[in-house]
């Protein structure tokens, strides 16, 4: 007797999976939108990233309708599908109704946005990406959500993390200890040492160091946030290359916030001394990105020799570490025309000086670029950003010659390629 054929609907789940596997995401959400069936089917791969950005009240609401959805009866399975998972504060709302983000003027401090969001994370069992921008809350809510997340399960398969999170420069505003309670104090070895309750701590401390492999900081070397994660990363069973710790950081992204002006000396995110200690804090680094706030140049450098010998001695200091990926920041605004045009005298013409070109500039950054790959062998990717959202980057190819081109940054869609992958 010959076996019925299955019809598409009577699939199993992991059938509707793979097919979903080489979808791409606008026509997978269109197939959930065709009729509740498929709704079912491919809701679990339409939901694997999942985003929440807006101010305190409309991101309270948007977590509420998370949570509930009692219209769907799988919405639990879905959120336990979730991968990838973004939840942004903002401070202006976004409405799509008009031109662009506006100030709210009464956005007040939602009193339910803390538990929901814990509540939240909390559901996200197969969470593995994680990005949190909450610099906007109150010293309240940060003393709230660290006190929240504390006994919910811990975070034992993130391994990548994003977090932003209000600063810890200053003492705690409120202590939270029980009245009559004396609590021990804080030993050298602990994760948190000298961190004041708080988001950042509390999350820090969610997560298995074991399996975090990748952070970006949104803070710069020296931070109290920086000295935390270096504590937390530090190797506690010695040098030996036979019995290498089981707490690796291998990818790192590290913010500056300039002032709103600063002297072209001032390059952090091209400093060899600030380069060699974070490869110390961090050893088993393998992608290293540095950024900084776009700032207002006083001044600009025209030593051109002196800016390829330092971007040499920065190659040679990479070489001697573990080190595959880096990025910088380096932008065209930081550079006399002399420096990016070989041929100086070229830049005059009957009509006085002419622009720089945009050729001049790939120029200027693929010599760079070229020349710290030549002193830096064991290097696979190098990104030097320009001015946003225009970057330079070079690819060693093991079967065929180096490419450098320029790319752009934009979207915000999930990406694990370098440099997009930690941005």
């Amino acid at each position: 007797m010959a076996k019925r054929k299955l019809t598409f609907h009577e699939l199993p789940q992991d059938c509707y999976n793979a097919i979903a596997g080489f979808t791409d995401g606008a026509s997978l959400d269109s197939l959930t939108r065709a009729s509740k069936r498929y709704y079912d089917a491919f809701a679990q791969s339409n939901f694997e990233e999942i985003r929440f950005d807006d101010t305190q009240g409309y991101l309270s609401c948007k977590l509420r309708a998370f949570l509930l959805l009692k219209t769907n009866t799988n919405m639990n399975q879905i959120r336990q599908h979730i991968r990838v998972a973004t939840i942004n504060l903002r401070y202006t709302h976004l409405d799509s109704s008009m031109a662009g983000d506006y100030p709210l003027a009464n956005d007040e401090e939602d009193e339910h946005l803390v538990s929901r969001i814990v509540d939240a994370l909390t559901r996200m069992t197969a969470l593995q990406n994680l990005t949190l921008d909450l610099e906007g809350f109150s010293a309240q809510q940060s003393l709230s959500f660290s006190v929240q997340l504390g006994p919910t399960r811990r975070w034992d398969i993130i391994h990548t993390l994003r977090l932003n999170a209000p600063s810890v420069d200053g003492p705690p505003a409120i202590d939270i200890r029980p009245v009559g309670v004396r609590l021990p104090p804080p030993q050298p070895w602990e994760d948190n040492y000298n961190l004041p309750p708080g988001v950042f701590s509390a999350v820090l401390d969610h997560c298995d160091a074991k399996v975090l492999k990748a952070i970006h900081l949104y803070k710069w070397y020296g931070s109290r946030e920086y000295d935390a994660v270096k504590r937390k990363y530090r190797d506690r069973t010695g040098d030996d290359p036979h019995n290498p710790p089981s707490r690796q950081l291998h990818k790192l992204h590290l913010y500056h916030d300039h002032p709103k002006s600063a002297y072209h000396k001032c390059t952090p995110t091209f400093d060899v001394d600030v380069l060699d200690s974070i490869i110390e804090d961090f050893p088993y680094l393998q992608w290293l990105i540095l950024s900084e706030k776009p700032y207002t140049i006083r001044g600009v450098s025209r030593d051109r020799r002196g800016i390829l010998s330092k971007a040499e001695t920065l190659a040679q200091r990479v070489q001697s570490s573990r080190l595959k990926r880096l990025a910088f920041d380096l932008r065209r605004t930081r550079f006399h025309g002399r420096v990016i045009r070989k041929d100086f005298a070229a830049a005059f013409v009957e009509e006085g000086p002419r622009e720089i070109s945009e050729e001049e500039v790939d120029d200027w950054y693929s010599t760079l670029i070229r020349l710290m790959f030549e002193h830096a062998p064991r290097l696979e990717q190098l990104v030097i950003f320009d001015n946003f959202p225009i970057y330079h980057i070079g690819t060693r190819s093991s079967s065929g010659p180096m490419l450098v081109r320029r790319e752009t940054l934009v979207g915000t869609k999930h990406s694990s390629a370098f440099p997009r992958g930690l941005m």
